[in-house]
């Protein structure tokens, strides 16, 4: 089934870096590390269709700090203005490549540095590699349309990440396990 665009979309993110929109949605990570869907060295800001799948995300690739339950992290919800964006379904790209779903899987990395490079659209919705029925939403800060974007969260909504205890425990695991 071809995704829509939310209306919102979600990100765990630290206080630190949430003190503005124009901080929390700057996409300056991406400058300094690799990510799924773009190389080091281009601006990109990850965010998911719920604060679940948000969750799920942060935990295939950050279990450190959820096994520390470090309190600095906040669930940003961000509003989704009308905004040109395109998008694959996990058909799609297993049809490209079927193991589209490995870490570092270098289709991901081109498709995504190709639209960032293009600046085809502000958004692209790509499925997740944790959980391919549901969906995560790149924007493009470098594109045109990125200041509706910010201009539709002039205040972020936010609120502290509260962790069961179970999801807690599942990481110090992973962890204790050397995953």
């Amino acid at each position: 089934m071809t995704p829509t665009l939310p209306s919102t979309v979600y990100r765990v993110t630290r206080v630190s870096y949430a003190r503005s929109t124009a901080e929390a949605l700057s996409g300056v990570g991406g400058l300094h590390d690799d990510g799924r869907w773009h190389s080091q060295g281009h601006r990109i800001v990850y965010t998911a269709q719920s604060s679940t799948l948000c969750l799920l995300e942060r935990l295939v690739h950050a279990d450190e700090w959820i096994a520390d339950r470090h309190p600095d992290r906040v669930v940003l919800s961000i509003s989704v203005p009308p905004i040109s964006w395109t998008g694959f379904t996990a058909q799609e790209l297993a049809g490209r490549d079927p193991n589209w779903r490995s870490e570092g899987s270098v289709l991901c990395r081109s498709l995504g540095d190709t639209w960032l490079q293009s600046a085809l659209s502000c958004a692209l919705m790509v499925p997740s590699a944790a959980n391919p029925g549901d969906y995560n939403v790149l924007f493009n800060p470098d594109h045109s349309e990125f200041v509706t974007v910010l201009k539709a969260n002039t205040t972020l909504d936010s609120a502290p990440l509260e962790l069961d205890e179970r999801i807690v425990s599942l990481a110090r695991a992973r962890r204790a396990a050397g995953a």
